[in-house]
């Protein structure tokens, strides 16, 4: 309904003419108001339409003996889909409307805005006109979805989100500017309606299984071909020409040895070390780190207020919830993989336990003993809890049967060597994969304190995997050794001030927090030096192994951090970055070492053979191709980009980037991708190096 209003209103007095117009509901509710110069430009008021059957009432009133012409209209400019609309936005609201036909409905409807301007604006979708209209208020009814933009934004409704999308009524959109913005600023805006996803989970969840389950197995069998010697033929276990003959293992000889080292090892009552205090930790952080992301996202969900969850909206593809399904999915592939090396961990300890029980097996006399050494008791390899036994000192004496003392040899043999830490590196990159779901949740700055959690225990376990080594030493008469560090001692004193000081950063960097900064980053100084203190003080006591940390610090801590991040306060990615590359300086360090100290055909030609040398080079193009894999999955990471918790909301959504793979996955499905395999290559490394 269009009406036109021609008015005459006399007076002896002529002042600058002006109109006021003032339109009401039948309920005579306001809807609508319209300030008019003599003067001034033509104007026009956008009413919400009312029901069938309602009427308008109109009321008026200005300076006399001026004429005015006014428009006032509830006929709504439409939409069409794939037809893009351009207008320009002001602090007014422009509506428009779309009315949603049911082949529409199938798909996920994308209602994208684009400017060239920095303006913040606002995008607002609701089945209420009204609500659509009034782009500033939030009152939490569940009836639209809002978010600000400045060069593009982007709102997609769905079968899952609130409001859903429907085939009867209509969609209304309302777009304006920020209160902030200059009065008289408008902007060009180009609107686009267009239909995207169409519910098929099928194949990109096929793709993203098989890429991740037969790559993982493919690059862990690439990895045992060429990594397997450090762990199921240890050399110290084998001495003497005789020993050279080494009895060839048997697929039943490995699967026996799988059931015995599942049920004599994982589940026997013996204290449990570093893969079970990964579980632990993982599952009691996993608890309250759900708790709080839910509730942001529940707290998103109700307002529908876009701004609170930092996604990719350009590539946003729902299930049955209104959640980032394609980005959530993604992490699948650290699970994967996970398990995949922790069955190969497995494997290569069972294969390690069926070498020790035939070593058992054929050789069962023993040398006599050291000067200096007493026989142990085989009790001590049976009993879950020697120290009741230290007050007699003594222990029982156990029944001669040639089979029970076989097997006590061959668990005494391969208690020497322990496979916690591999276990551990497999359920983290697990719980990786479970945290970055729940960061992805509902991503921001708050919650991104939980996709680190187990980054850090990566990076921690690498460097403790390469100071402990695979195999315990041995004190000497004098009881001097090299004590590895233990599980309890590396997340009390390692991860969880990690843990404490990432929040404290994470809250700073959000804003959260303006007082006590001062105090927080002096406890960090002072942490980061007791740490430093501590790793020269427990290597090797040659000097130059202490000038060589020492240096190594140095680099990192004065040259790499404030080379990449400056003064920002950005702490938990300082953290990360001090964590990683902290963790490739030590492979780097134990490559160094172990090279200068081999002597591989490398430095003999006269030994050569083209086994040695194709075998050699299969494991430099491994090498080779982790550290390619690593590098593209840090480009992805840092140069592809598709949000950034540290800006604004609107600033983070001119990031956004349409799906670059089947439709479905963007680029930081990618990285989730490239960098699980690169944590599992890694890891099957570190695990060769750690002798």
């Amino acid at each position: 309904m269009a009406l036109t209003f021609k008015i005459n209103l006399f007076s002896f007095i002529v002042v600058i003419g002006s109109l006021h117009i003032t339109i009401f509901d039948s309920r005579l509710a306001t809807i609508g108001e319209l300030d008019i110069l003599a003067n001034g430009a033509e104007e026009t008021v956008i009413l919400c339409p009312q029901a069938s059957g309602r009427e308008y009432y109109v009321r008026l009133y200005g300076t006399p003996n001026i004429r005015y012409t006014a428009a006032v209209t509830d006929k709504l400019a439409e939409v069409s889909l794939n037809t893009p609309v351009s207008f320009q936005a002001s602090k007014k609201t422009t509506l428009f409307s779309f009315e949603p036909t049911f082949s529409v409905t199938q798909k996920q409807l994308d209602i994208t805005v684009s400017s060239q301007s920095d303006a913040v604006a606002y995008l607002k979708v609701s089945h209420i006109c009204k609500q659509a209209k009034n782009t500033k208020c939030l009152d939490y009814s569940g009836s639209y979805l809002r978010l600000t933009f400045n060069k593009k934004g982007r709102i997609t409704l769905s079968r899952a989100s609130r409001p859903s999308l429907r085939s009867s009524g209509f969609t209304y959109i309302g777009i304006a500017l920020e209160d902030q913005s200059y009065e008289n600023l408008t902007k060009s805006v180009k609107l686009t309606l267009t239909s995207s996803f169409n519910y098929n989970y099928s194949g990109p969840l096929l793709f993203l299984i098989c890429v991740s389950l037969f790559g993982g197995i493919l690059v862990s069998l690439w990895a045992w071909f060429c990594f397997r010697d450090s762990y199921i033929l240890p050399q110290d276990l084998f001495n003497g020409d005789g020993d050279q003959q080494r009895t060839p293992l048997t697929h039943t000889d490995i699967l026996k040895a799988m059931i015995k080292v599942f049920f004599g090892t994982w589940v026997e009552p013996r204290p449990k070390t570093f893969s079970y205090t990964t579980c632990i930790v993982g599952f009691a952080l996993m608890i309250g780190a759900f708790q709080f992301v839910f509730g942001a996202w529940d707290g998103m969900i109700e307002s529908g207020d876009r701004d609170r969850c930092y996604y990719n909206d350009f590539c946003y593809r729902v299930s049955n919830y209104d959640i980032p399904f394609n980005l959530m999915i993604s992490n699948l592939v650290y699970m994967i993989h996970g398990l995949i090396l922790a069955c190969f961990v497995w494997v290569m300890e069972a294969m390690l336990f069926a070498n020790c029980h035939n070593r058992a097996r054929h050789h069962r006399s023993r040398p006599s003993l050291p000067r200096g050494q007493d026989k142990l008791p085989k009790h001590c390899i049976e009993c879950p809890c020697i120290d009741a036994h230290l007050t007699k000192m003594s222990v029982p004496s156990l029944p001669a049967n040639e089979e029970a003392n076989i097997l006590l040899d061959a668990k005494a043999c391969k208690r020497k060597y322990t496979f916690s830490i591999g276990y551990s590196l497999a359920w983290a990159l697990v719980f990786e994969g479970c945290f970055s779901t729940v960061y992805h949740f509902c991503p921001k700055q708050l919650t991104f304190q939980f996709d680190l959690a187990f980054m850090f225990v990566i990076s921690g376990l690498i460097v403790i995997s390469l100071y402990n080594g695979i195999s315990i030493k041995e004190c000497t008469v004098h009881g001097k050794v090299q004590l590895p560090v233990h599980s309890n001692n590396f997340f009390l004193f390692f991860i969880v001030p990690l843990y404490i000081f990432n929040y404290f950063g994470s809250l700073y960097a959000s804003d959260e927090i303006g007082s006590g900064v001062t105090m927080f980053i002096i406890c960090v100084v002072a942490y980061y030096l007791i740490l430093i203190a501590w790793a020269v003080c427990h290597r090797d006591p040659d000097v130059k192994a202490k000038c060589v940390l020492l240096i190594i610090v140095v680099i990192l801590v004065v040259i790499l951090v404030p080379l990449k991040f400056g003064f920002r306060k950005d702490f938990p990615s300082i953290f990360l970055f001090g964590c990683i590359i902290t963790a490739l300086l030590a492979i780097i360090g134990k490559v160094i070492v172990q090279s200068l100290g081999s002597s591989d055909c490398s430095c003999d030609f006269s030994r050569c053979t083209v086994r040695k040398v194709a075998f050699i080079f299969l494991k430099g193009l491994y090498v080779l191709v982790t550290i390619v894999i690593t590098v593209t999955a840090g480009w992805v990471f840092e140069k592809k980009a598709t949000t950034d918790k540290a800006k604004s909301p609107s600033e983070s959504r001119d990031l956004n980037h349409d799906c670059v793979l089947l439709g479905f996955f963007d680029y930081h499905d990618l990285w989730h991708i490239l960098s699980s395999f690169a944590v599992l290559m890694g890891a099957h490394y570190v695990l060769h190096i750690s002798k």
